[in-house]
């Protein structure tokens, strides 16, 4: 699970979501994901597959809110450390069982590692032609021990408007 766990936040790899779920029956782990969900207070968020994709039979998406990603990162950052662990990397050397480097996983947030204005520690990437282009980043606060949550949804410039969003959050 570790290594799918690798492709799936780093380069935001479907067929491992796909691999999560076929321990079970996709729809029951499906339900699992939204009770989870609902667990956490994420009211405003529903799955409808492992992937996050479109559905290719036009029935309802997947859907959140900026608000429950934000709660879900800050859920992560509290109990989950090597989740944000992984979404912090840049790179990572997916090897095969006996250790042959099968490839090197890159990430698609192309402002992790930035100052802009806070240090960037992790984040991740998601689009889809209904939801457009989304990104969480989450980053050093200006107080030492604290943490941003920035997101952004249904975007034509993710990495623009982050930006944008980031510099306004200073300015205020």
């Amino acid at each position: 699970i570790g290594d799918i766990l690798y492709s799936l936040l780093i380069e935001s790899d479907n067929d491992a979501g796909i691999t999560l779920a076929s321990k079970m029956e996709a729809g029951k782990f499906v339900e699992l994901m939204n009770r989870e969900a609902w667990k956490l207070g994420l009211y405003n968020t529903h799955y409808v597959n492992p992937t996050g994709l479109d559905p290719d039979d036009g029935s309802k998406p997947n859907y959140s809110t900026a608000e429950d990603v934000a709660k879900l990162a800050v859920e992560i950052i509290q109990k989950y450390p090597n989740i944000l662990r992984i979404m912090s990397l840049k790179t990572f050397d997916l090897r095969t069982a006996s250790g042959t480097l099968h490839h090197t996983l890159e990430t698609t947030n192309k402002l992790l590692g930035e100052n802009i204005p806070f240090k960037i520690l992790g984040g991740k990437t998601g689009e889809t032609p209904m939801a457009k282009k989304n990104l969480l980043l989450i980053s050093y606060g200006p107080q030492e021990n604290s943490y941003l949550v920035n997101v952004v949804l249904g975007s034509d410039d993710n990495f623009g408007d982050m930006k944008k969003l980031l510099i306004f959050s200073i300015s205020e």
